[in-house]
């Protein structure tokens, strides 16, 4: 017989494991009425995912603060917009008091930063509007040594709402970004079944002497005329936020479950690989009208709309066939920047397409030293 701590389902932290915590920053903006994915949900619980000397748990994560991003202005004439647009520092939303539980099921891939899985929803699927509702999400857990660079793609979905037609319609639905603690001597099963480094030591991809942070984001490496900072950015607790290996930190992501990787096979010309590449560009394009520059445009990180969506897009007319995920490495800007330089235009659909090669950005005067690779989307890798 197995042996659970003691938990409830409104949220509160398991007996047996510390309590999340809380990143510092700026407050939610209330906005209780609303209906949006975004907010429906202010904790999470995954049944039966973490392990200690107590035996299997289910844990519990609250809601935390998104990590904002600077505001990308390289090599503009005029300097800096010193005001920000609205809605770049703060989560546009207040969740309500709901709790989504689910439970894991099949592992749906990995990379650098994270593991995603498929997670059957358990309760709190009736405060999802639309018919019918879903029944499985996505939760896609930041390995231990990359809870900054999850913070920050949550951001980016918040930066992408629902209401200006952007999420459900050419990226997942979000449903919130989540943490809590661990003791030292527990883990969790992603973390186990990923072979992941629990001793949190460098990755093996971690230049110390290059890079600023373990988990660097692409601000780390930027020239200091390339950002505008604010105090929400600089006094963020996720700003130095380092992994504590005797304090480890689960946060997760939870969005839209969407179907497989986009396919391409090279020499494909048929209509509708055609049609379908056509796709991937008017997504790229309604991504640039949010001043969102996606950085790692290649064919893992596009797939396919659920099979029961028709959200139109209102700037193309009809539903997307794909979303694009993964924005980690993103960069944003603002409406002056985008109109002054064709570049920023252009980049979200220049990157697809063409034979792999690097291109050095340095010479726009953004980075110190960094090489973004374009990726074929017609490889079959």
């Amino acid at each position: 017989m197995i042996t659970t701590a003691t938990t409830t389902c409104n949220g509160a932290a398991l007996e047996a494991l510390p309590h999340s915590i809380r990143v510092s920053g700026v407050p939610f903006n209330p906005s209780s009425q609303s209906q949006i994915s975004s907010c429906l949900f202010s904790s999470l619980l995954i049944k039966n995912i973490a392990s200690s000397t107590l035996g299997p748990l289910s844990l519990s994560l609250q809601r935390n603060e998104t990590f904002p991003a600077p505001r990308f202005i390289a090599g503009h004439p005029d300097g800096p917009n010193t005001t920000d647009p609205p809605g770049w520092l703060i989560d546009p939303t207040k969740p309500h008091s709901n709790t989504l539980v689910v439970e894991l099921e099949e592992k749906l891939g990995a990379g650098r930063t994270g593991i995603a899985y498929s997670a059957r929803i358990v309760d709190g699927g009736s405060s999802i509007p639309g018919s019918p509702r879903p029944t499985h999400v996505c939760i896609k857990f930041a390995k231990p040594y990359h809870c900054r660079s999850l913070a920050r793609e949550a951001w980016f979905y918040d930066q992408l709402p629902e209401e200006q037609n952007f999420q459900g319609i050419i990226t997942p639905r979000y449903y919130g970004f989540f943490t809590s603690s661990l003791s030292d001597t527990s883990t969790i099963v992603p973390w186990e079944e990923g072979e992941v480094d629990m001793s949190l030591t460098a990755p093996e991809d971690y230049d110390e002497e290059g890079d600023p942070h373990p988990d660097f984001l692409p601000e780390d490496r930027l020239e200091s005329t390339g950002v505008v900072v604010n105090d929400a950015y600089t006094s963020s607790s996720w700003y130095d936020w380092s992994a504590d290996p005797k304090n480890p930190l689960v946060s997760v992501l939870v969005l839209e479950k969407l179907g497989g990787v986009f396919k391409w096979g090279k020499g494909n010309s048929s209509q509708a690989a055609v049609r379908d590449m056509s796709d991937l560009e008017e997504i790229m394009t309604d991504l640039t009208a949010a001043y969102i520059l996606h950085a790692d445009v290649r064919r893992l990180n596009f797939l396919k709309a659920p099979e029961d969506s028709s959200s139109i897009c209102p700037r193309h007319g009809h539903a997307h066939r794909h979303r694009v995920i993964d924005f980690d490495r993103s960069f944003k800007t603002d409406e002056n920047v985008m109109q002054w330089d064709t570049w920023w235009r252009e980049m979200n659909v220049a990157t697809m397409g063409y034979p792999q090669f690097g291109v050095t950005l340095s010479s726009r005067g953004i980075f110190d030293r960094i090489v973004y690779r374009r990726v074929d989307l017609f490889c079959s890798t």
